[in-house]
């Protein structure tokens, strides 16, 4: 299992606000990009150990569980153009997030009380969780992973928490 994956099983069983996550995702995803394996910088590496020891409140490390407007920030950053859709709860509880590539199209058909939907072209991912922002997490990570998207630089992240490009 590739450490995007690692990521993505722990943003799916998250059960609400975690400001470790918060900084594992902002160590995956909010640093410049580098050539070097092992070029985190210390100061985040210290972010990450106070919030693991502390679960002190560092306004360096993006709400990303816990707002909205983060998450989508992140969405935006990684998946310019994506399109989005977040529910509070869906049927089984959970909230439902869905982000669509922007040649997404689809078609929806209805017959009585069954439909039926068909991705016409486009990419589409979908995310379900305790709350919505980290609904929309497991989307992004879900479309990140997606084999069309797949790419060196988006299947590992690296130790250290640089994304070499």
């Amino acid at each position: 299992m590739s450490e995007m994956q690692k990521l993505l099983e722990r943003v799916r069983a998250a059960e609400g606000p975690d400001r470790e996550l918060d900084a594992f995702l902002c160590e995956a995803f909010d640093l410049p990009k580098c050539q070097e394996p092992d070029c985190l910088p210390d100061v985040l590496r210290r972010i990450i150990d106070c919030v693991k020891v502390t679960h002190d409140e560092d306004p360096d490390v993006p709400f990303y569980t816990s707002s909205i407007d983060s998450a989508l920030a992140l969405v935006e950053r990684l998946l310019p153009g994506w399109q989005w859709l977040v529910r509070s709860a869906s049927k089984d509880g959970k909230c439902f997030a869905r982000l669509e590539s922007p040649d997404f199209a689809d078609v929806v058909w209805e017959a009585g009380d069954k439909e039926t939907r068909d991705i016409i072209r486009g990419e589409e991912a979908l995310g379900k969780a305790a709350t919505p922002p980290i609904a929309i997490l497991a989307a992004l990570l879900s479309a990140l992973l997606a084999p069309a998207r797949l790419s060196p630089s988006r299947s590992e992240v690296p130790k250290g928490g640089c994304i070499s490009k």
